[in-house]
């Protein structure tokens, strides 16, 4: 999970400092200042340096669907 400080506050999309982190994933680093985007991406790129990654999930939970029986 890389938004628990926005989580635990009740923002699901955002970050606490109320940053999207969906919309800001395709932003330049300059352009994004969001520490979590850059650090999964910096992440990614050491881990691929050691094995080749064949694909990345993001998954998504949202807390107002329900479920239709």
């Amino acid at each position: 999970m890389i938004n628990p400080d926005g989580v635990v506050f009740g923002h699901y999309r955002t970050n606490l400092s109320g940053k999207d982190l969906n919309r800001k994933w395709n932003a330049t680093e300059k352009e994004t200042s969001v520490p979590e985007v850059t650090s999964i991406k910096n992440f990614i790129q050491e881990v691929s340096k050691e094995r080749e990654i064949r694909f990345i999930i993001d998954l998504h939970g949202h807390s107002k669907k329900y479920v239709c029986h």
